[in-house]
């Protein structure tokens, strides 16, 4: 029997399970997680897996497989596991007697899993990255064989895509405007609706109706287009083929291309020829009327203009932004002063209120060829600066586009000493964003194997998976000591709502010294845990000194984003 998908779980269990992984779990809530694996063997089989894979995929699996099976296994993460996908082993026996009937069968479930891995010939684990638990967090998986590349004025019926979806096996159906779509053999295809196209793989695809052009470069030679009854091999060329009502159109505009029809014979076609073709048979084309196909120049021309109005749009809210009275912090990294800084929006004359990149590279932004972002790629790169305080409350707001999710912690902003009242920002391993602040950095912390101090940590539901890779994301969390609250947003959109506890509100509110995209006064040694570099780029990042309503961060998405 199979193992069950983690979306299976109810979201009860599902929590129980993540808080029993990492040591959180109360006793109450570990008896009813005991129940519950009593009862079933499939909740059984899970845990048991989610064990087996995590220790199989840990870059200390060699360290620890050493170890007396006994013995604790440090983990690299205080807190709850990031997904359901990645669970972490129980740092520590629990202390209380009732826990370790379960606490030493999840050990031997370990063990059990070993053997049976051990069986395999090969262990490097292709079938844990095949996974659902792992399919969208395994960084040698990928996700399609083509990318949506640029898209002009789109409407669609179905499934709706956006500039840098990965692109899989299946059929797009365009209602109407311009789709351009790369291939990962290095042809490309232009769209022009009412289209449907199959993609079948990096080297193949079907045009049921619509009309199609296709530049196929000397690397992509070989790749066929099919229509019904027809297909066409291209030779390295350009060419345009319209479909409609089972009848199509093709002609040669560079190159050649090899056209069978109905299994007869390969035609040649070369530069300006034509040829027509119905359900029996094809013929060199005779236009009754002008043939239309899409233009990619014209396409990439208005594509260029689009972006730049989306950006002179985007330059007047950016001004207005920088006049709100409630802004901490607003960086756009468009330029730098003369001492190579990165001016602060709120008073870009106040020198003290600018930010020095370190190791942190200037790249094209949302639009490219007209607005620069920062990128964090190596593990020291970060920018430095300095915040004031006098905090009513924190939202955090950026543009981001995260490449990969490398480390445990992938850092958007971070205070640097962690002391009370400072927040840390911040996006776990399989992609829910945490926003924390501490409390009491002279108490325990609750998480084990944590000694920064007594803080709690809010978390959102997984909000990124490896399919957004390369694709800018307008994050933002609120920090509302008022309301008590604590809420996540992506694309203006709230997915997440938490109370803040009593119990969790420190006394006041601070930032003072901080880093962008990394964290340099990690309180443990351990690399996996000190190292926090976001692999990607931000692209601006606005900290106010209040937690802003639910409308307005929907309101500053909008405004902000590129089209």
């Amino acid at each position: 029997m199979k193992t069950p998908p983690w979306d299976s779980l109810s979201p009860t269990t599902q929590d129980r399970v993540q808080c029993y992984l990492d040591g959180t779990i109360t006793e109450d809530e570990f008896s009813r997680l005991q129940d519950e694996m009593a009862e079933s063997s499939r909740l059984r089989r899970f845990v048991r897996r989610s064990i087996t894979i995590d220790q199989f995929l840990s870059e200390e699996s060699e360290k620890t497989a050493s170890q007396n099976v006994f013995e604790p296994w440090l983990t690299n993460s205080p807190n709850k596991p990031s997904d359901g996908s990645t669970p972490i082993l129980l740092s520590r026996f629990p202390k209380s007697p009732k826990l370790w009937p379960v606490a030493l069968a999840a050990v031997l479930a370990f063990g059990f899993g070993l053997f049976l891995m051990s069986l395999r010939q090969d262990a490097t684990a292709p079938k844990v990255a095949s996974a659902p638990e792992f399919a969208s967090s395994s960084p040698g998986l990928a996700d399609g064989f083509a990318v949506m590349q640029k898209l002009l004025g789109t409407k669609w019926s179905g499934s709706t895509y956006q500039e840098g979806d990965a692109l899989g096996a299946g059929t797009i159906t365009l209602t109407s405007g311009l789709a351009q779509i790369q291939f990962y053999s290095g042809a490309t295809m232009t769209i022009e609706g009412p289209a449907q196209i199959e993609l079948k793989s990096a080297w193949e695809a079907y045009c049921y109706e619509g009309a199609v052009r296709m530049r196929v470069p000397p690397a992509a030679r070989g790749f066929r287009l099919n229509a019904p009854d027809t297909q066409i091999i291209d030779l390295g060329t350009e060419f345009g083929m319209n479909v409609s009502d089972g009848q199509g159109h093709v002609e040669v505009f560079d190159g050649e291309i090899a056209l069978s029809h109905r299994g007869g014979d390969k035609k040649i076609l070369e530069r300006g020829d034509t040829l027509q073709f119905n359900g029996s048979n094809s013929s060199p084309g005779q236009r009754q009327a002008p043939i239309h196909y899409p233009d990619a120049d014209k396409f990439v021309k208005r594509v260029a203009e689009q972006e730049n109005s989306g950006f002179q749009k985007w330059q007047q809210e950016r001004d207005r932004i920088a006049g709100d009275k409630r802004i901490a912090a607003y960086f756009t990294f468009e330029k730098k002063d003369q001492f190579g800084l990165f001016p602060n929006l709120r008073d870009s004359s106040d020198y003290n209120l600018n930010a020095a990149p370190i190791l942190a590279e200037t790249v094209p932004g949302r639009w490219p060829h007209l607005k620069k972002a920062v990128e964090f790629r190596r593990p020291d790169a970060r920018v430095r600066l300095h915040v004031d305080n006098d905090f009513e409350g924190f939202t955090f707001m950026s543009w981001v586009r995260i490449d990969s999710l490398d480390r445990d912690y992938n850092a958007l902003f971070m205070a640097d000493g962690y002391e009370n009242g400072e927040p840390h920002w911040q996006i776990r391993r399989g992609g829910r964003m945490m926003l924390s602040v501490m409390v009491d950095d002279s108490r325990p912390s609750i998480y084990p194997n944590d000694v920064s101090g007594y803080h709690y940590v809010y978390f959102s539901p997984q909000m990124w998976h490896q399919k957004l890779s390369g694709q800018w994301l307008h994050l933002a969390s609120t920090y509302d000591p008022v309301r008590a609250q604590v809420a996540h947003y992506v694309n203006g959109k709230r997915i997440s709502l938490e109370t803040i506890k009593p119990e969790w509100q420190p006394p006041q509110l601070k930032i003072g010294n901080c880093e962008i995209g990394n964290w340099g006064q990690a309180n443990r040694e351990d690399s996996k845990y000190a190292i926090r570099s976001i692999n990607g780029s931000i692209g601006e990042i606005t900290i106010f000194r209040q937690a802003l309503p639910p409308q307005e961060i929907k309101s500053f998405y909008k405004r902000t984003r590129a089209k």
